[in-house]
């Protein structure tokens, strides 16, 4: 069975060298507004969403957001966008491309999906003690580093007057995403709490 993608995009042009490009990847799947992409992907998610970064950036993000998976979204765009960075939507092509650029980025994604697959199959019993103290190791060697990151950057966007926009703004997705790794690594944390008490 072949992946199911979905591409959301008012733009006929987009649509076209999309599928042109994933058809022979992948099973495309296309919606001309971010209401239909989203009902779709509560009934049934995708692999990979690819997403026109033209659409209102509230849409836009609401698709981040429903995927679950900012890596598994893919945002067209002409530039750079950081708010939708800071949001996680790693993955951007550019619309001047061609559509084999993109076809790669779906790829990559779901060639990482198959490895995560792998190697998180069920692992033996006799095994987890050694995961869950490579997790505090990775968890405890990430905090150091992180915590002089967050307080490298607030301390830079105490001085905000100085800066200009883009700079403030580059500032505030360095905070955003640290943040949000120490949110991961407190979600690690959490699990080898769960497993010390199960």
């Amino acid at each position: 069975m072949r992946e199911e993608i979905l591409l959301i995009t008012a733009d006929s042009e987009l649509a076209q060298s999309a599928k042109s490009g994933l058809g022979g990847t992948c099973a495309v799947r296309e919606f001309g507004d971010t209401r239909s992409a989203l009902d779709r992907l509560a009934q049934s998610g995708a692999a990979v969403v690819v997403v026109d970064g033209d659409l209102p950036a509230d849409e836009v993000a609401a698709v981040v957001d429903a995927m679950g998976d900012p890596g598994a979204v893919i945002v067209v765009v002409r530039e750079h966008d950081l708010e939708l960075l800071a949001r996680g939507a790693l993955n951007q092509v550019p619309r001047s491309a061609d559509s084999r650029l993109l076809a790669d980025a779906v790829v990559r994604i779901l060639r990482a999906h198959a490895r995560t697959a792998e190697n998180f199959a069920p692992v033996r019993a006799d095994h987890a003690d050694a995961m869950i103290a490579a997790i505090r190791r990775v968890r405890h060697d990430m905090n150091n580093p992180l915590t002089s990151i967050m307080a490298e950057a607030q301390l830079m966007l105490t001085e905000a007057d100085q800066l200009s926009a883009e700079q403030r703004r580059a500032l505030e997705v360095i905070e955003a995403m640290a943040v949000r790794i120490r949110d991961l690594t407190q979600a690690l944390h959490d699990i080898t709490v769960v497993s010390d008490d199960g």
